[in-house]
């Protein structure tokens, strides 16, 4: 298993510790980027550099975290989506007519279901970078 899939967002611990250290320096153009694509995936300037670099052209651990939130994301999307969807059928069938909400609340579905597949793929092609 891999060292950076602790939820707190700390890397575990290892045997015998974590003993080497590097100093890079960079200019401030790169500095200005590193802290903005470290800030962006939630981890510290160092744990963004470690991981892209042993991450060997895969995805980084950051990266399949953050997929990872999406999908359960988009789920409780997805169950507040039927419900709305359900509240449209339940309306039509007592009313015997669909409800002025009924073509907005399906778009909306559609578009939530098109967002799962779409995220569902990039899980899959990250996977099988792997």
């Amino acid at each position: 298993m891999s060292s950076f899939g602790s939820p707190s967002g700390r890397r575990r611990r290892v045997e015998g510790g974590r003993r080497y250290a590097h100093q890079v320096r960079v200019t401030a153009e790169e500095e200005a980027r590193l802290v903005a694509r470290a800030s962006a995936a939630g981890v510290s300037v160092p744990r963004l550099m470690v991981e892209a670099a042993v991450a060997d052209g895969q995805a980084s651990a950051t990266e399949l975290r953050e997929l990872g939130y999406e999908l359960v994301k988009l789920r409780k999307l997805a169950g507040n989506m039927a419900n709305n969807v359900n509240q449209v059928t339940v309306h039509a069938h007592v009313h015997n007519q669909l409800s002025e909400d009924t073509e907005a609340t399906l778009a909306a579905a559609r578009k939530v279901y098109r967002k799962i597949d779409e995220t569902v793929e990039a899980v899959i092609a990250t996977l099988e970078q792997r």
